[in-house]
């Protein structure tokens, strides 16, 4: 009777141990999985995944620095292709010779600061230059002919530095599209040249330079960001140049 009596207390012990050791472990394993569930949500919450805007390419107190370089030059295109300083029409002789064309540019420097999720303001400085070179044989001012001609050109130079503003949609992760317009100073000029002795700038070419000094630009733009603070960029619009690219940092 005795043995009896202790071996169903011994069962009943052993039953009520092994249950509690197994609410202990479904507690220990729901306690892991909560902090789990946790730690993904923290990381979303972060910007680890998703379209969360802690993600994004741009987003509010960014600085982004633009450095790229445009086409065409106009200017260099336009006189690379035209047969006004090879021929002369009055008499039907050519007495330009060595006629060449270089330039540089368009060049584009850009700097803005995110002020909203849409909205950042920043500075568009641009220069363009192109130069046409000759030897010239005939001096029409003063009528005469050269037998070793003169080096003669003419010089084109703008330079344009805008308050600029980009509209920022659409962007995800890797990529920052925007709308942009700027307006500000521009300066451009056109200054002739020659080493023949009687040559006078003011007599026989007119140099030329902006009447108003306002200038404007409104371009759609994108950035592709190869990691988190590096990029490309492209423009297309009425710049400088039709179209432009270069690098983008986000500092």
């Amino acid at each position: 009777m005795n043995i009896k009596i202790v071996s169903l207390f011994l069962l009943v012990l052993f039953s009520l141990s092994t249950r509690a050791e197994l609410n202990s472990d479904l507690s220990l394993s729901n306690g892991k999985l909560g902090l789990e569930n946790y730690s993904v949500l923290n990381q979303y919450n972060r910007g680890g995944g998703g379209n969360h805007r802690g993600a994004k390419a741009y987003k509010p107190g960014n600085v982004i620095l633009s450095i790229g370089y445009g086409a065409l030059n106009f200017w260099k295109y336009e006189w690379a292709n035209t047969d006004l300083y090879n021929y002369d029409y009055y008499s039907g002789d050519g007495y330009y010779e060595n006629y060449k064309v270089t330039g540089i540019g368009p060049l584009h420097f850009k700097a803005e600061y995110a002020l909203s999720e849409i909205v950042s303001l920043g500075l568009s400085i641009n220069y363009v230059n192109a130069k046409a070179q000759w030897t010239d044989y005939y001096n029409y001012y003063s009528g005469q002919y050269y037998q070793n001609g003169y080096t003669t050109g003419k010089t084109f130079n703008s330079l344009s530095v805008l308050g600029r503003m980009n509209l920022h949609f659409a962007t995800s992760k890797i990529l920052d599209p925007y709308f942009g317009f700027g307006i500000g100073y521009r300066n451009a000029n056109t200054d002739y040249f020659s080493d023949d002795p009687t040559f006078d700038d003011e007599a026989y070419y007119s140099s030329t330079s902006a009447i108003i000094p306002i200038g404007f630009e409104m371009s759609m733009g994108l950035r592709v960001y190869v990691s988190p603070n590096i990029g490309f960029f492209t423009e297309v619009g009425l710049t400088k140049s039709l179209i432009q690219g270069g690098l983008a940092i986000k500092i």
